[in-house]
């Protein structure tokens, strides 16, 4: 077994397990009868990243990135679906977050189709998904000024972050051994980006830290 047949297993089974992320939070909303303080839009990205990288992976005829997207297009459909079948006082504004993401998926793929020159489509494509990738990675960043604040990373999510580093780290490999530019930049972005927010983990604590109480005397 070669460098890039272990690492397309590694990556496959690690990235799966990211999908495999949204069953807890369905199994809250399951608990809870509702979506009220769930946001949906997490599934919907995952159906837009699974998508876009499963077209592209089409175009390079890479078999292990098509199988492994379209298994996180599978799991991140049926997340949606059940986000769906709940009620939420928020349905309106998921709705509209629905067909925007939809809207975004036909336009692209619609282009992919008439696009002549597959050379083209393929550049184009890949730059969508190295932003939308590098999107999704850099999103608990939006944590950090609360985290340098509080001085502790309780906000941040740290076993996500974690197999957010082992994922794009194994994907980067994976790119240097097809020799895919597309594949390799945003994960090594997204690796130095979540590899960045571990160590955040070793400057501060993981729970708040406890102010001392002060002793207080009263006077007679």
């Amino acid at each position: 077994m070669d460098t890039k047949d272990l690492l397309s297993i590694t990556g496959s089974l690690t990235t799966i397990l990211q999908f495999l992320a949204g069953i807890p939070i369905c199994r809250d909303i399951w608990r809870k009868g509702s979506t009220d303080g769930i946001s949906g839009l997490p599934f919907l990205a995952g159906v837009l990243g699974c998508s876009l990288w499963f077209r592209y992976s089409l175009i390079l005829q890479d078999q292990t990135m098509c199988l492994v997207n379209l298994i996180g297009l599978i799991l991140q459909v049926c997340y949606v679906l059940i986000y769906l079948l709940y009620p939420s006082t928020q349905k309106a504004t998921f709705h509209r977050q629905l067909g925007t993401i939809l809207a975004i998926l036909f336009g692209v793929i619609y282009y992919c189709s008439i696009e002549p020159k597959v050379d083209i489509a393929k550049f184009r494509l890949g730059v969508i998904c190295c932003l939308t990738t590098l999107f999704f990675c850099a999103s608990p960043l939006a944590s950090l000024r609360d985290v340098i604040r509080m001085k502790n990373t309780a906000p941040l999510p740290f076993p996500l972050i974690l197999l957010t580093a082992l994922v794009t780290g194994q994907w980067y490999l994976y790119g240097v051994c097809i020799g895919d530019s597309v594949v390799q930049l945003p994960n090594l972005i997204g690796c130095m980006i979540a590899t960045f927010q571990l160590s955040l983990f070793l400057v501060y604590p993981r729970t708040p830290a406890v102010k001392p109480h002060t002793l207080k005397t009263t006077t007679l």
